[in-house]
């Protein structure tokens, strides 16, 4: 058995490595050993005690670490003490993975009906707690047992949470429900054949193939609410063709920044014939895209310093980047791009800037100043004269008369 004087000292030797918070409480949860370089709990827990009773779960395993995440995105290592029954608990955290977004603390407090006028006081908790990776919680887990319990385990040995359902049995009762009333999930073939639609930007195959589908053939994933059901099989939907229109040469933040915004959208629905219109509407969309990316044949160079440029718009690009990017000579590279595009390297990264400057000067508030500086162009004076050359305005004159969108036509040139 453990001696308490081992605990004790084990406990701060976590505490000292890692600086994070650090507990033991005996069988009665009632706090022995206590490390923290801040006293607060989560605001939302009425007491300490309330909070480590969200801890425990009845088949929790002993001597074994289990890695537990809240209801409230924070992560903790749990190890119980006892060979026949819990003696105690070496209890771990809280930390968070990562930072944690305003809009995801609201989206949390709406999920459990808390009150929004402790957001800040959660905001403040959450600004406290270390960020530690997975990988990190592993170490600590085999240092924590090899500690108390003089034990080598792999990071594999970890327990899971205790599932009350044999899924099993419950997979096998379903399949002969399933029989019995013939009731089948969609056509696996019919499906890869959607898939494939997207990826490869065929529009009217996907609308003949999306026309033999039967909503209910898309199987049971909430037994709770069918509204939630039906939520959950259009996320499904909108996952798996993000991924197939990623696969056919879409640029990845275009293709998951459109999946953020229909998932959104279906979540602010409670409307089915809505949230079917939107899966469908999606795929639509990314067929499309795909289509139109598509008919602009291109090496793979070409391709990925595009995607490149796309995704770091903010940031100064040269010609010597990409060649790295794509380990090619920056002087052939030039050469491939303008035979590609049409455009040299450089204008095409300008003429990508002024595009986005274009959006920012209608979506935005920020100055002409700000926005010169955002898109790293070296003045004020520069960044007007180069818009003023691409569209035949002034960024001050494009925002006073932002309709239609004045395009930026291929032969400007920037000499």
């Amino acid at each position: 058995m453990v001696l308490p004087t081992d605990i004790k000292y084990a406990a701060k030797l976590l505490y000292d490595a890692y600086k994070i918070p650090v507990q033991y409480v005996d069988a009665l949860q009632g706090i022995i050993i206590d490390h923290r370089f801040h006293g607060s709990i989560n605001p939302v827990y009425p007491s300490t005690q309330a909070f480590i009773a969200s801890l425990f779960g009845e088949e929790d395993a002993l001597e074994r670490p289990l890695l537990k995440v809240s209801n409230f995105m924070e992560h903790y290592l749990l190890l119980h003490v006892g060979k026949q029954q819990r003696m105690g608990t070496l209890i771990i955290g809280p930390t968070l993975a990562t930072n944690v977004s305003k809009e995801v603390i609201e989206g949390i407090l709406l999920d459990h009906q808390i009150p929004l006028y402790i957001q800040e006081k959660i905001q403040s908790y959450y600004g406290q707690l270390a960020r530690i990776s997975l990988d990190e919680w592993l170490h600590i887990g085999q240092l924590a047992v090899y500690l108390l319990f003089q034990q080598k385990i792999d990071k594999l040995a970890f327990a899971e949470p205790n599932l009350s359902v044999n899924l099993e049995i419950a997979v096998e009762k379903d399949l002969q429900s399933r029989r019995l009333e013939t009731d089948f999930h969609m056509n696996h073939r019919l499906e890869q054949q959607i898939w494939h639609c997207v990826r490869d930007g065929e529009r009217n195959k996907l609308t003949e193939l999306l026309n033999h589908i039967k909503p209910e053939g898309w199987g049971l994933l909430s037994k709770k609410s069918q509204i939630r059901n039906i939520k959950n099989q259009a996320i499904v939907s909108v996952a798996l063709a993000t991924r197939a229109a990623v696969e056919g040469g879409l640029y990845p933040e275009i293709a998951y920044t459109m999946s953020d915004a229909f998932i959104q959208q279906i979540e602010d629905t409670s409307e089915t014939n809505r949230i079917y219109y939107l899966s469908n509407k999606y795929l639509h969309d990314l067929t499309s895209r795909v289509h139109a990316n598509k008919q602009d044949a291109q090496s793979r160079a070409v391709a990925v310093c595009k995607n490149y440029i796309f995704d770091h718009l903010f940031e100064r690009i040269t010609v010597h980047t990409l060649a790295q990017l794509v380990r090619l000579h920056p002087v052939y590279l030039s050469h491939l791009f303008k035979k590609e595009t049409g455009f040299p390297v450089n204008q095409y990264i300008q003429r990508e800037k002024i595009r986005e400057a274009q959006k920012l000067l209608v979506q935005s508030d920020l100055s002409v100043t700000a926005i010169s500086g955002l898109l790293q162009f070296n003045d004020q004076s520069y960044f007007t004269s180069t818009f003023k050359k691409l569209t035949g305005v002034t960024p001050k004159q494009y925002r006073k008369n932002p309709q239609p969108p004045l395009p930026i036509s291929a032969d400007r040139n920037f000499e």
